[in-house]
């Protein structure tokens, strides 16, 4: 049976649409999928908490090995459990990263083990179906505090060393002295004021 070319077109044309179709084409994932894996698979420690009454809603992967709590039991426990700080002063804090007065902290937490660890914190409101909840994003800064304090101890060991020196020691920086032991202040003939550097040309 012979069809005309005009039909044929048609044909191909309509079969060509319908498989253009916003219907027929893949469904994209939803909007929540993307952020469920942002929030699963991201690599930073990240809990979301009631403001109300601190409890963990929930926490990431990361969180979950951090803390070394399973998810389920991480979801049932209160933020209080986990900052060394007070429920009185856990609270404080809570208001105001909601109420956005303040959205860097830093905390001492308390991991499964009992270990405490420094912690920086980044946390803001967020709307989930309605609620108000906090989202926190933490950061162990334990290592950089702990070089912190070497140095400040390494400092007291070098001043007590220059202060026991029989000599006259100073330091200079940008021709002012920024430093001298208790013999040169002596040889200056002045009280060291550590407030107010003297100037070379003083």
């Amino acid at each position: 049976m012979f069809t005309p070319k005009s039909t044929v077109h048609q044909t191909l044309s309509r079969a060509r649409f319908k498989m253009l179709t916003p219907s027929n084409a893949p469904k994209r994932p939803p909007k929540t999928f993307f952020y469920r894996q942002i929030f699963n698979a991201n690599p930073a420690i990240m809990l979301v908490i009631d403001p109300e009454d601190g409890r963990i809603i929930e926490g990431n992967q990361a969180a979950c090995q951090y803390y070394g709590y399973d998810a389920q039991t991480l979801a049932r426990m209160y933020i209080h459990q986990i900052n060394t700080l007070t429920l009185q002063e856990v609270k404080e804090e809570m208001y105001l990263a909601y109420t956005l007065q303040k959205n860097l902290f830093n905390f001492k937490h308390r991991l499964s083990t009992g270990e405490i660890r420094e912690v920086e914190v980044y946390s803001g409101p967020i709307q989930v179906r309605g609620k108000p909840l906090l989202y926190s994003i933490i950061h162990d800064i334990t290592p950089l505090k702990m070089a912190e304090i070497a140095l400040r101890e390494s400092e007291r060991k070098y001043l007590q060393v220059i202060e026991h020196v029989d000599a006259s020691i100073c330091v200079v920086q940008d021709e002012k002295f920024v430093f001298g032991n208790h013999i040169f202040f002596e040889w200056l003939g002045i009280t060291p004021n550590p407030f107010s550097p003297l100037s070379i040309q003083t």
